[in-house]
Protein backbone atom coordinates (compact mmCIF):
# COMPACT_ATOMS: atom_id res chain seq x y z
CA UNK A 1 0.00 0.00 0.00
CA UNK A 2 1.62 3.31 -0.75
CA UNK A 3 1.20 6.23 1.52
CA UNK A 4 -1.56 8.44 0.73
CA UNK A 5 -2.53 11.46 2.85
CA UNK A 6 -5.77 10.69 2.48
CA UNK A 7 -4.81 7.96 4.82
CA UNK A 8 -4.56 9.71 8.04
CA UNK A 9 -7.89 11.01 8.52
CA UNK A 10 -8.74 7.31 9.03
CA UNK A 11 -8.61 6.21 12.56
CA UNK A 12 -6.74 3.14 13.80
CA UNK A 13 -10.13 0.73 14.73
CA UNK A 14 -7.67 -1.85 16.37
CA UNK A 15 -10.71 -3.53 17.63
CA UNK A 16 -12.39 -3.50 14.49
CA UNK A 17 -9.42 -4.85 13.00
CA UNK A 18 -8.48 -7.53 15.05
CA UNK A 19 -12.49 -8.27 14.52
CA UNK A 20 -12.13 -8.34 11.10
CA UNK A 21 -8.28 -10.59 10.75
CA UNK A 22 -10.32 -12.86 13.00
CA UNK A 23 -13.39 -13.16 10.44
CA UNK A 24 -11.33 -13.58 7.57
CA UNK A 25 -9.65 -16.87 8.81
CA UNK A 26 -13.27 -18.45 8.97
CA UNK A 27 -14.85 -16.86 5.84
CA UNK A 28 -14.37 -14.86 2.52
CA UNK A 29 -14.08 -11.45 1.81
CA UNK A 30 -17.91 -11.18 0.67
CA UNK A 31 -19.34 -12.93 3.79
CA UNK A 32 -17.53 -10.89 6.30
CA UNK A 33 -18.66 -7.78 4.36
CA UNK A 34 -22.15 -8.97 4.81
CA UNK A 35 -21.59 -9.37 8.35
CA UNK A 36 -20.46 -5.65 8.89
CA UNK A 37 -23.18 -4.63 6.84
CA UNK A 38 -26.09 -6.97 8.09
CA UNK A 39 -25.05 -7.41 11.73
CA UNK A 40 -23.47 -3.88 12.32
CA UNK A 41 -20.65 -5.29 14.31
CA UNK A 42 -19.25 -2.17 13.84
CA UNK A 43 -21.49 -0.44 15.13
CA UNK A 44 -21.88 2.36 12.77
CA UNK A 45 -25.28 4.86 12.83
CA UNK A 46 -25.04 4.20 8.59
CA UNK A 47 -23.97 1.73 6.27
CA UNK A 48 -21.88 4.00 3.93
CA UNK A 49 -19.94 4.27 6.88
CA UNK A 50 -19.55 0.66 7.77
CA UNK A 51 -18.65 0.11 4.10
CA UNK A 52 -15.80 2.50 4.32
CA UNK A 53 -14.49 1.29 7.45
CA UNK A 54 -14.72 -2.05 6.42
CA UNK A 55 -12.85 -1.08 2.80
CA UNK A 56 -9.80 1.09 5.27
CA UNK A 57 -9.65 -2.14 7.21
CA UNK A 58 -9.55 -4.60 4.40
CA UNK A 59 -6.53 -2.41 2.82
CA UNK A 60 -4.65 -2.63 6.10
CA UNK A 61 -5.27 -6.40 6.37
CA UNK A 62 -4.06 -6.67 2.60
CA UNK A 63 -0.75 -4.73 3.26
CA UNK A 64 0.62 -6.16 6.55
CA UNK A 65 2.77 -9.48 6.26
CA UNK A 66 0.37 -12.80 7.14
CA UNK A 67 2.78 -13.16 10.33
CA UNK A 68 1.61 -9.77 11.78
CA UNK A 69 -1.95 -10.83 10.73
CA UNK A 70 -1.42 -13.77 12.74
CA UNK A 71 -0.09 -11.65 15.46
CA UNK A 72 -2.89 -9.48 15.90
CA UNK A 73 -5.51 -12.24 16.39
CA UNK A 74 -3.47 -13.89 19.25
Amino acid sequence: MEYSAGNVSNLLWFVEMRETAKLLQKYDVKEVQRMVLDDNIYQHKTEKRAKGQFGCIKKRLDAIPERLVKALIL
